[in-house]
């Protein structure tokens, strides 16, 4: 699934289907790990490490600071944590923290943060305001003509323009400085030859 997850960065999103698909893979992949599968992750790491003889409910005590640490963490993401502790980190000699473990499953969390941050911006996108403050700043200096046949998605204006060579840097880069103003990218904006 964060293979799909990561194929889709970048991408514009389209359609209403689109953004259900994204939508529906973001939530399978942020679902919160049951109490046993974290359990079974933060034993699986203890169990490399060698854990002397405590006096009554320390151990418990601990394993609950891990448990509360990666409440919400998916089990892959602690799943990740987990073998990158053990196999790739420089560390692995000694016994982890809790909160070690938590920024490592945030990182392996990334991906999901950004589609979730994506998610976020498409329903706060409003295509008309956009577009329509695009064209009045855009035509204050005679680009409104930029943006015949753009489409507008996931913060982003896509246009089908073509400037004569002469005018098209200056044109473009107009056009990008207004788009940075509207806090929106531009992009597809070419040369005629």
């Amino acid at each position: 699934m964060l293979s799909s997850l990561r194929q889709r960065q970048g991408s514009l999103i389209e359609s209403n289907a689109e953004s259900f698909e994204l939508r529906q893979l973001v939530e399978a992949l942020s679902e919160p790990a049951t109490p046993m599968q974290r359990g079974k992750q933060i034993a699986t790491l203890m169990a490399h490490y060698y854990v002397a003889d405590m006096p009554g409910g320390v151990h418990d005590e601990i394993l609950s600071d891990f448990a509360v640490a990666l409440r919400e963490f998916p089990a892959w993401a602690i799943a990740e944590a987990r073998r990158w502790w053990v196999n790739d980190n420089q560390k692995r000699h000694r016994r982890p923290l809790p909160g070690d473990l938590a920024d490592r499953a945030r990182l392996a969390m990334r991906d999901v943060y950004a589609a979730q941050e994506r998610l976020k911006r498409l329903e706060s996108d409003d295509y008309d305001a956009v577009i329509d403050a695009l064209i009045a700043n855009a035509g204050a200096i005679g680009l409104a003509g930029a943006l015949d046949g753009a489409r507008y998605s996931d913060g982003q204006i896509v246009c089908a323009t073509a400037f004569r060579k002469a005018r098209a840097d200056d044109k473009r880069a107009e056009l990008e400085r207004i788009g940075g103003r509207l806090g929106i990218e531009i992009s597809g904006v070419s040369v005629a030859q």
